[in-house]
């Protein structure tokens, strides 16, 4: 690595930053020797998206050969200022999400901060976030350095703080497969006085990509941060859960909110039926209570500790014991702690910290009472009402969603990798109907049962289609499009087989039999027939449904809009679902808009706003903040500007807990910070406290006798890309 500075420039800059030239105090020097290595090749974009000034030395270099020197490459060839070249990593449907660089110092170095620079040169570029390990010559373990969102233009500084270290892990996460991935500068600063002489440079460093982090403390609480209440003791713990027990005793404000969901009014407003129902009153969808109020859903999903994705497995994927733990909990002391999830073995830190924090009776049955004692407070206080999906805790008394699902083995839900449904098979039906009769049966008479979505997240999108066509006629749906296509083309087999690029004379054998690649022109039709599928699919469901469970609303798919949905899947669904639903991971409430026009009351299910560090991540770019507060800021404004729209009739927040920081499934699960309460138990109050206010006047905003928050409340609660 150059040196840009002469030495009486450098001593002015010290003098300018503060810094001593006294070589007993002196500034972080640029470490210049070392070597690094890549586990992806370097790639380059084509045509008018290549910007970087691309090294040859990287750009060539094996993977598993002699490492790059910092004297050629180009991770390590200039400063801030004067960046000569660079690396990326293209984009594509089959590319990596994340890219790692290992770095060698060739010896222990006092490390001051490491700097790390990506240049985007246009839109087509970006970073979602990096994260650096590093260790010593001797630590058979990587440590973490931290994790930080990538910004443009910004330098991200991992600040060391005087630790020593030799080897360091880069490993940066793309935004989606769609976005080029670039490098530029990597810089590593040492208070220590540089060595003079060349040093050899070392062999293969590939090995270095497999070493373990060690990540976490017997509480599951990220190692290398210190934050205000971070649990050192099982007695912190305990004093933890007597503080919070005494807030929760004192009287808490009037929340709407709660309403009076499965009391007993004294004067019903609204025809109460035992059941939940919908009604549009003065031109605003609202929910009706069994015993007759309007109720507006203000729910948290996962609401049960002994949920496997609040866990983490044990072991790697190779069955050998995970190094990422400082301790495990005693299976012995902690049993519970331990469960088989998808097959595999995981821990929940949770489950352990809440047997530590309630378990004073010594016995696993008595700090579960208590955990659901106090969640059920807490979440009353919170103003929260419903359990809105997923996993819930019946001790928790609140009214309910429920989230039905095909078989598992289901043979007509193979249209895609996916499970896409094929609605026209004959055994759609019947399949269903089997499935469902006794669950929904079971619960037909319950209500506390607000209403059932089906599947999750799944539908028809262009791409369905587009699959369909390459089939045969074994396939219903592909004998459903050519009866489709004729019946809007007169009846013409020449028509649809020109249409589909087939030969005028195919027949309609031929047509069902031939694959089709070719769909130029068939926009309109691929759209008609979207509606057509999903016309279909949802008229069997609704029919299954009201055959079993009369009582109860069917409250759509909780799509994703334009993911394995599309809005001719939604249109479809209009005339057979009580109300739409859908998971939205952003920040603008825009989403909505395009759905008002079929004036359906429509249900929020799963969104979450959440932020970098104690080793989790942020949900995406989409919905990242700075800190606590700025998650429930963006919780106001996000709900109450849904809220103002008549067709909004609530909402479900993504998670109660915060998922473990060593990953909920390996080889790179989830570990997002999207909890109400972390994994020791500990509510995020601030964001909390924010939450509290929309859940206060939520109602009134949706009666239209309160303006929802604007923009305004949101200033300095976003991370710059």
């Amino acid at each position: 690595m150059k040196s840009f500075f002469h030495t009486p420039s450098l001593v002015l800059l010290c003098a300018a930053l503060g810094w001593s030239t006294d070589p007993a105090h002196a500034a972080p020097s640029l470490v210049e020797s070392g070597a690094y290595q890549y586990n992806q090749a370097i790639t380059t974009a084509s045509g008018s998206e290549e910007k970087l000034r691309l090294s040859s030395v990287d750009t060539g270099a094996p993977l598993t050969a002699t490492p790059i020197s910092f004297e050629t490459g180009a991770l390590t060839d200039g400063t801030a200022t004067t960046v000569r070249t660079e690396v990326g990593w293209n984009a594509g449907t089959s590319v990596p999400s994340k890219v790692a660089v290992v770095f060698d110092l060739l010896r222990d170095y006092t490390i001051d901060r490491v700097e790390v620079v990506a240049r985007d040169p246009n839109t087509y570029w970006g970073v979602q976030d990096m994260q650096l390990h590093e260790r010593t010559a001797s630590d058979p373990l990587f440590r973490s350095a931290g994790q930080q969102p990538w910004a443009t233009g910004k330098t991200l500084v991992f600040s060391l703080k005087g630790r020593k270290a030799r080897y360091f892990r880069l490993i940066m996460k793309r935004p989606h497969s769609g976005m080029h991935m670039p490098l530029s500068e990597v810089r590593f600063y040492t208070t220590d006085t540089l060595p003079t002489g060349s040093v050899a440079l070392p062999g293969d460093l590939s090995a270095e990509f497999k070493r373990e982090t060690l990540m976490v403390d017997k509480y599951g609480q990220f190692l290398w941060e210190d934050w205000p209440g971070k649990i050192s003791s099982d007695a912190q713990l305990v004093a933890d859960a007597a503080a919070e027990a005494q807030r929760l005793e004192q009287p808490a404000s009037t929340s709407e909110a709660l309403g009076s969901a499965l009391g007993t009014p004294p004067q019903p407003r609204y025809q109460a039926t035992g059941f939940f129902r919908l009604e549009k009153i003065n031109q605003r969808w609202w929910l009706i209570s069994p015993q007759g109020d309007p109720f507006f859903v203000i729910g948290v999903d996962g609401a049960m500790f002994k949920d496997g994705g609040y866990s983490t497995p044990v072991n790697n994927p190779d069955n050998t014991p995970r190094k990422v733990f400082q301790a495990l909990p005693s299976s012995t002391t902690f049993p519970d702690a331990y469960a088989s999830v998808n097959g595999v073995r995981a821990v929940s830190f949770l489950t352990a910290n809440l047997r530590r924090k309630y378990g004073t009776g010594g016995t696993n049955e008595d700090y579960n009472g208590r955990w659901a004692q106090v969640m059920d407070k807490r979440l009353r206080a919170w103003g929260f009402n419903t359990h809105a999906k997923w996993t819930r805790d019946d001790r928790i008394a609140f009214p309910y969603i429920t989230v039905l699902k095909p078989p598992a083995n289901c043979p007509m839900c193979k249209l895609t990798t996916w499970g896409a449904v094929d609605p026209f098979d004959p055994a759609w039906g019947p399949t269903l109907e089997s499935s469902l009769k006794g669950t929904l049966e079971n619960l037909k008479v319950e209500p506390r049962i607000i209403g059932h979505t089906f599947e999750n997240e799944r539908g028809w999108d262009r791409s369905v289609v587009l699959a369909v066509l390459k089939l045969d006629s074994t396939r219903p749906a592909k004998r459903e499009f050519i009866t489709f296509m004729l019946e809007r083309h007169g009846g013409s087999t020449s028509l649809v087989a020109q249409k589909l690029g087939l030969p005028a004379t195919s027949t309609r054998t031929q047509l069902e039999n031939t694959p089709v690649t070719t769909t130029s022109g068939l926009d309109a039709d691929i759209s008609a027939f979207i509606v057509r599928a999903s016309a279909k699919y949802h008229e069997v469901v609704r029919r299954v449904l009201e055959q079993y469970d009369p009582n109860h609303l069917y409250l759509g798919g909780s799509l994703v809009p334009n993911w394995r949905s599309s809005p001719e899947w939604v249109e479809g669904s209009v005339p057979f679902v009580d109300a739409l639903s859908f998971d939205v991971y952003q920040k603008s409430p825009s989403w909505i808009e395009p759905y008002l026009v079929h004036d359906k009351p429509i249900l929020l299910l799963e969104f979450s706003f959440s932020t970098y560090g104690r080793g989790l991540t942020a949900h995406s770019p989409s919905t990242a903040t700075p800190d606590q507060r700025s998650r429930g800021l963006h919780y106001r404004y996000y709900v109450e500007q849904l809220a103002a729209r008549p067709q909004f009739i609530g909402c479900g927040f993504f998670l109660l807990y915060d998922q473990a920081v060593t990953h909920r499934s390996l080889p790179d699960g989830e570990n997002f910070n999207m909890g109400l309460i972390n994994q020791a138990d500990q509510p995020y109050e601030a964001m909390i406290e924010e939450m509290k206010k929309t859940h206060q006047r939520v109602q009134a905003i949706h009666r239209g006798e309160l303006a929802p928050v604007g923009t305004e409340i949101l200033s300095g609660t976003t991370l710059s890309r």
